[in-house]
């Protein structure tokens, strides 16, 4: 954890002070590394957390207090609940609170289902101390109504070419990279050419997050 802690102090003297926006963050994540991860950052900044490994005892505490920012996990693999579940309950309930959907960067599929429910942020597994930082910072903007990203958003538009909007669109439909290769006639090395660039100009690690973003600019469709 040292390397969190020199992190977590450069963020204090590198930044804006974190203010609370909230008295009260949940965390909803099966995998006990994520789990502390989080716990562990959310607790130096000030905030008081409550954690839980299971959809039904998140469930519990939505319905208990009110939560200003949620860490759901989607996907519990010895349940038959999800997180999607309470993505929907807080999206009735607890309309000010910001959701921030924590998953594997393998869910493609599970992150799109997401960002139809309108989540507020994606943060890919493994999370690194950096990633939640700046969800954090993200989910402030939200708080205080500013547009998540604001600093890009007048060019955020001309960021990728046709070619790279229309692969990314077709991955975020559900196609694999030869699929994508044979609808646009060209080669596979040029598909996974257009998709690094994507990643580069998008600051992003993966598709799921590439997808993201596109979405939260309008670069891709619903």
């Amino acid at each position: 954890m040292s390397d969190m802690k020199g992190i977590m102090k450069a963020a204090e003297h590198g930044r804006a002070p974190y203010q609370r926006i909230a008295d009260e963050i949940l965390i909803v994540e099966d995998d006990p590394v994520s789990r502390l991860l989080l716990k562990t950052i959310l607790t130096d900044l000030g905030y008081k957390i409550f954690v839980s490994c299971s959809v039904e005892e998140g469930r519990k505490i939505i319905l208990r207090h009110r939560i200003s920012i949620a860490f759901l996990d989607l996907i519990f693999p010895v349940s038959d609940s999800s997180g999607f579940e309470l993505v929907k309950l807080i999206k009735s309930r607890q309309k000010q609170c910001v959701i921030i959907v924590v998953t594997s960067s393998l869910n493609l599929r599970h992150a799109i289902k997401a960002l139809r429910l309108k989540v507020s942020d994606y943060l890919v597994k493994p999370i690194r101390p950096s990633d939640v930082l700046s969800a954090i910072d993200r989910a402030i903007s939200q708080n205080v109504g500013l547009t998540r990203h604001a600093v890009h958003s007048g060019k955020s538009k001309e960021l990728l070419t046709d070619k790279e909007k229309q692969v990314l669109n077709l991955l975020s439909r559900g196609f694999s990279y030869d699929e994508a290769a044979s609808l646009l006639n060209c080669k596979l090395s040029t598909i996974q050419t257009h998709i690094k660039r994507t990643y580069k100009k998008l600051d992003v690690h993966s598709c799921a997050e590439a997808v993201f973003e596109a979405r939260q600019h309008n670069i891709l469709s619903e």
